[in-house]
Protein backbone atom coordinates (compact mmCIF):
# COMPACT_ATOMS: atom_id res chain seq x y z
CA UNK A 1 0.00 0.00 0.00
CA UNK A 2 1.31 3.45 -0.94
CA UNK A 3 0.54 6.64 0.96
CA UNK A 4 1.96 9.02 -1.68
CA UNK A 5 -0.10 10.73 -4.36
CA UNK A 6 -0.31 8.82 -7.66
CA UNK A 7 0.91 10.63 -10.77
CA UNK A 8 -1.52 8.78 -13.03
CA UNK A 9 -3.96 5.89 -13.33
CA UNK A 10 -5.03 3.18 -15.75
CA UNK A 11 -8.78 2.64 -15.61
CA UNK A 12 -11.12 0.08 -17.07
CA UNK A 13 -12.48 1.15 -20.46
CA UNK A 14 -15.98 2.64 -20.59
CA UNK A 15 -17.10 -0.18 -22.87
CA UNK A 16 -16.20 -2.99 -20.44
CA UNK A 17 -17.46 -1.00 -17.45
CA UNK A 18 -20.82 -0.52 -19.16
CA UNK A 19 -20.97 -4.16 -20.28
CA UNK A 20 -20.15 -5.44 -16.80
CA UNK A 21 -22.85 -3.42 -15.04
CA UNK A 22 -25.37 -4.05 -17.83
CA UNK A 23 -24.72 -7.78 -17.57
CA UNK A 24 -25.23 -7.79 -13.79
CA UNK A 25 -28.38 -5.66 -13.98
CA UNK A 26 -30.06 -7.52 -16.85
CA UNK A 27 -29.44 -11.05 -15.62
CA UNK A 28 -30.36 -10.11 -12.05
CA UNK A 29 -33.59 -8.64 -13.44
CA UNK A 30 -34.20 -11.77 -15.53
CA UNK A 31 -33.59 -13.94 -12.46
CA UNK A 32 -36.16 -12.01 -10.44
CA UNK A 33 -38.83 -11.87 -13.16
CA UNK A 34 -38.53 -15.47 -14.35
CA UNK A 35 -38.39 -16.85 -10.82
CA UNK A 36 -41.40 -14.76 -9.79
CA UNK A 37 -43.35 -15.93 -12.84
CA UNK A 38 -42.59 -19.60 -12.29
CA UNK A 39 -43.31 -19.45 -8.57
CA UNK A 40 -46.77 -18.20 -9.46
CA UNK A 41 -47.51 -21.48 -11.24
CA UNK A 42 -46.87 -23.62 -8.16
CA UNK A 43 -49.95 -25.26 -6.72
CA UNK A 44 -52.27 -24.43 -9.62
CA UNK A 45 -52.46 -28.05 -10.74
CA UNK A 46 -51.57 -27.23 -14.30
CA UNK A 47 -48.70 -28.61 -16.36
CA UNK A 48 -45.83 -30.42 -14.68
CA UNK A 49 -45.76 -31.39 -11.04
CA UNK A 50 -44.67 -28.85 -8.45
CA UNK A 51 -41.42 -30.75 -7.81
CA UNK A 52 -40.44 -30.50 -11.49
CA UNK A 53 -41.43 -26.83 -11.55
CA UNK A 54 -39.27 -26.21 -8.48
CA UNK A 55 -36.29 -27.93 -10.10
CA UNK A 56 -36.82 -25.78 -13.20
CA UNK A 57 -36.98 -22.62 -11.07
CA UNK A 58 -33.76 -23.50 -9.26
CA UNK A 59 -31.99 -24.35 -12.53
CA UNK A 60 -32.99 -21.10 -14.25
CA UNK A 61 -32.15 -19.13 -11.11
CA UNK A 62 -28.63 -20.58 -10.98
CA UNK A 63 -28.04 -20.12 -14.74
CA UNK A 64 -29.09 -16.45 -14.58
CA UNK A 65 -26.87 -15.87 -11.56
CA UNK A 66 -23.98 -17.51 -13.39
CA UNK A 67 -24.34 -15.14 -16.33
CA UNK A 68 -24.73 -12.18 -13.96
CA UNK A 69 -21.46 -13.16 -12.26
CA UNK A 70 -19.58 -12.60 -15.55
CA UNK A 71 -19.98 -8.86 -15.09
CA UNK A 72 -18.72 -9.10 -11.52
CA UNK A 73 -15.71 -11.11 -12.74
CA UNK A 74 -14.84 -8.41 -15.31
CA UNK A 75 -14.87 -5.78 -12.55
CA UNK A 76 -12.72 -7.99 -10.33
CA UNK A 77 -9.95 -8.63 -12.87
CA UNK A 78 -9.66 -5.02 -14.04
CA UNK A 79 -9.13 -2.83 -10.95
CA UNK A 80 -7.71 0.67 -11.36
CA UNK A 81 -3.91 0.77 -11.59
CA UNK A 82 -2.20 3.65 -9.76
CA UNK A 83 1.15 4.92 -11.04
CA UNK A 84 3.73 6.43 -8.67
CA UNK A 85 7.23 7.75 -9.24
CA UNK A 86 8.92 4.50 -8.21
CA UNK A 87 6.24 1.87 -8.80
CA UNK A 88 2.56 1.05 -9.22
CA UNK A 89 -0.27 -0.58 -7.32
CA UNK A 90 -3.15 -2.68 -8.61
CA UNK A 91 -6.07 -1.23 -6.70
CA UNK A 92 -5.77 1.71 -4.32
CA UNK A 93 -4.70 -0.46 -1.38
CA UNK A 94 -2.54 -2.92 -3.32
CA UNK A 95 1.12 -3.51 -2.54
CA UNK A 96 3.46 -1.24 -4.47
CA UNK A 97 5.36 -3.01 -7.25
CA UNK A 98 8.66 -1.24 -7.96
CA UNK A 99 9.70 -0.47 -11.53
CA UNK A 100 13.37 -1.10 -10.76
CA UNK A 101 14.25 -4.67 -11.72
CA UNK A 102 10.64 -5.55 -12.54
CA UNK A 103 10.28 -8.76 -14.52
CA UNK A 104 7.44 -8.29 -16.94
CA UNK A 105 6.42 -9.76 -20.28
CA UNK A 106 3.96 -8.57 -22.92
CA UNK A 107 1.30 -11.02 -24.08
CA UNK A 108 1.12 -10.26 -27.81
CA UNK A 109 -2.11 -9.54 -29.64
CA UNK A 110 -3.15 -10.67 -33.09
CA UNK A 111 -1.41 -7.77 -34.85
CA UNK A 112 2.12 -6.36 -34.46
CA UNK A 113 2.69 -3.83 -31.70
CA UNK A 114 -0.59 -4.81 -30.01
CA UNK A 115 -0.94 -6.66 -26.73
CA UNK A 116 -3.56 -8.63 -24.86
CA UNK A 117 -1.96 -8.16 -21.50
CA UNK A 118 1.11 -7.79 -19.33
CA UNK A 119 2.54 -10.46 -17.05
CA UNK A 120 4.62 -9.23 -14.15
CA UNK A 121 6.28 -11.04 -11.28
CA UNK A 122 5.73 -10.02 -7.67
CA UNK A 123 6.82 -11.95 -4.58
CA UNK A 124 7.70 -14.93 -6.78
CA UNK A 125 4.25 -15.05 -8.38
CA UNK A 126 3.37 -14.18 -11.98
CA UNK A 127 0.34 -11.90 -12.24
CA UNK A 128 -1.61 -10.87 -15.34
CA UNK A 129 -2.94 -7.43 -16.27
CA UNK A 130 -5.62 -7.74 -18.94
CA UNK A 131 -4.71 -4.84 -21.23
CA UNK A 132 -7.76 -5.26 -23.47
CA UNK A 133 -10.05 -4.42 -20.52
CA UNK A 134 -8.40 -1.05 -19.89
CA UNK A 135 -8.72 2.25 -21.72
CA UNK A 136 -6.57 2.54 -24.83
CA UNK A 137 -2.86 3.07 -24.14
CA UNK A 138 -3.48 3.35 -20.39
CA UNK A 139 -0.72 0.81 -19.70
CA UNK A 140 1.84 2.84 -21.67
CA UNK A 141 2.87 4.74 -18.54
CA UNK A 142 3.80 1.51 -16.78
CA UNK A 143 6.07 0.50 -19.66
CA UNK A 144 7.61 3.98 -19.97
CA UNK A 145 8.31 4.12 -16.24
CA UNK A 146 10.02 0.71 -16.31
CA UNK A 147 12.28 1.98 -19.11
CA UNK A 148 13.08 5.17 -17.18
CA UNK A 149 13.92 3.18 -14.04
CA UNK A 150 16.06 0.49 -15.69
CA UNK A 151 17.58 1.73 -18.97
CA UNK A 152 20.19 4.15 -17.52
CA UNK A 153 21.54 1.53 -15.10
CA UNK A 154 21.52 -1.20 -17.73
CA UNK A 155 23.42 0.99 -20.18
CA UNK A 156 25.93 1.87 -17.48
CA UNK A 157 26.52 -1.80 -16.76
CA UNK A 158 27.06 -2.48 -20.46
CA UNK A 159 29.46 0.43 -20.81
CA UNK A 160 31.40 -0.97 -17.83
CA UNK A 161 31.86 -4.29 -19.61
CA UNK A 162 29.08 -6.27 -17.97
CA UNK A 163 26.58 -8.53 -19.71
CA UNK A 164 22.90 -8.18 -18.88
CA UNK A 165 20.41 -10.99 -19.38
CA UNK A 166 16.72 -11.14 -20.28
CA UNK A 167 14.50 -14.21 -20.10
CA UNK A 168 12.24 -15.21 -22.99
CA UNK A 169 9.82 -17.97 -23.91
CA UNK A 170 10.85 -20.61 -26.40
CA UNK A 171 7.61 -21.01 -28.41
CA UNK A 172 8.88 -24.25 -29.96
CA UNK A 173 8.81 -25.83 -26.51
CA UNK A 174 5.73 -24.09 -25.15
CA UNK A 175 3.15 -26.70 -26.06
CA UNK A 176 0.54 -27.45 -23.45
CA UNK A 177 0.60 -24.08 -21.70
CA UNK A 178 -2.60 -23.94 -19.68
CA UNK A 179 -1.87 -21.68 -16.72
CA UNK A 180 0.18 -18.62 -15.87
CA UNK A 181 2.21 -20.85 -13.54
CA UNK A 182 3.18 -23.19 -16.36
CA UNK A 183 4.04 -20.20 -18.57
CA UNK A 184 6.27 -18.84 -15.81
CA UNK A 185 8.18 -22.14 -15.70
CA UNK A 186 8.58 -22.15 -19.49
CA UNK A 187 10.00 -18.63 -19.39
CA UNK A 188 12.44 -19.51 -16.61
CA UNK A 189 13.64 -22.50 -18.66
CA UNK A 190 13.42 -20.72 -21.99
CA UNK A 191 15.81 -18.63 -24.08
CA UNK A 192 18.34 -16.36 -22.41
CA UNK A 193 19.04 -13.19 -24.38
CA UNK A 194 22.33 -11.61 -23.29
CA UNK A 195 23.53 -8.15 -24.29
CA UNK A 196 26.95 -6.58 -23.86
CA UNK A 197 28.85 -3.83 -25.63
CA UNK A 198 30.24 -6.25 -28.22
CA UNK A 199 27.30 -8.47 -29.10
CA UNK A 200 23.78 -9.74 -28.54
CA UNK A 201 23.53 -13.44 -27.71
CA UNK A 202 20.55 -15.81 -28.01
CA UNK A 203 21.55 -18.76 -25.83
CA UNK A 204 24.75 -19.74 -27.68
CA UNK A 205 24.19 -17.79 -30.90
CA UNK A 206 26.42 -14.71 -30.90
CA UNK A 207 25.80 -11.68 -33.16
CA UNK A 208 28.40 -8.93 -32.94
CA UNK A 209 27.21 -5.35 -33.32
CA UNK A 210 30.09 -4.66 -35.70
CA UNK A 211 29.14 -7.51 -38.03
CA UNK A 212 25.34 -7.34 -38.05
CA UNK A 213 22.59 -4.77 -38.20
CA UNK A 214 20.26 -5.28 -35.24
CA UNK A 215 16.94 -3.42 -35.15
CA UNK A 216 13.84 -3.39 -32.96
CA UNK A 217 10.92 -1.50 -34.46
CA UNK A 218 8.61 -2.19 -31.52
CA UNK A 219 8.75 -3.82 -28.09
CA UNK A 220 9.29 -7.56 -28.30
CA UNK A 221 10.67 -7.64 -31.85
CA UNK A 222 14.37 -8.16 -32.62
CA UNK A 223 15.60 -8.50 -36.20
CA UNK A 224 19.17 -9.45 -37.11
CA UNK A 225 20.29 -8.43 -40.60
CA UNK A 226 23.46 -9.20 -42.52
CA UNK A 227 25.34 -5.89 -42.45
CA UNK A 228 26.43 -6.29 -46.07
CA UNK A 229 23.36 -7.65 -47.84
CA UNK A 230 20.58 -6.65 -45.39
CA UNK A 231 19.39 -10.25 -45.54
CA UNK A 232 17.41 -11.34 -42.50
CA UNK A 233 19.45 -13.71 -40.41
CA UNK A 234 17.11 -13.99 -37.44
CA UNK A 235 13.71 -12.70 -36.42
CA UNK A 236 12.95 -12.79 -32.71
CA UNK A 237 9.25 -11.90 -32.68
CA UNK A 238 6.99 -10.73 -29.88
CA UNK A 239 5.55 -14.22 -29.28
CA UNK A 240 8.87 -15.02 -27.56
CA UNK A 241 7.61 -12.70 -24.80
CA UNK A 242 11.03 -11.40 -23.84
CA UNK A 243 11.45 -9.87 -20.40
CA UNK A 244 11.29 -6.05 -20.19
CA UNK A 245 10.69 -5.77 -23.96
CA UNK A 246 10.60 -1.97 -23.98
CA UNK A 247 13.97 -1.80 -22.24
CA UNK A 248 15.43 -4.32 -24.68
CA UNK A 249 14.16 -2.31 -27.66
CA UNK A 250 15.79 0.86 -26.32
CA UNK A 251 19.11 -0.88 -25.67
CA UNK A 252 19.16 -2.42 -29.15
CA UNK A 253 18.36 0.87 -30.83
CA UNK A 254 21.19 2.51 -28.89
CA UNK A 255 23.85 -0.15 -29.45
CA UNK A 256 22.66 -1.19 -32.89
CA UNK A 257 22.75 2.41 -34.06
CA UNK A 258 26.44 2.87 -33.35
Amino acid sequence: MSTSTPKGTAKRSFYFTFMAFADMFLFTFFTFMITKSLLGTLGNGRGASDSIKMMLIITIFLICLLFASVGLYILKISPTIYYYEDGFTVGKNGEKILYQGLQYHIIPGTTPNKMLGILYKSAGKMIRLNAHLYASRSLDMLQDDVVAANLPQDMQKIENGQTIEFRALNPNRAGGLKTIKSLDKKIENGIKVKINKDSIIFDDEVYKWAEYTVVSDYAGLIVILDATTDRKVLTFANHYMIEQPNVVTNIINILGGR
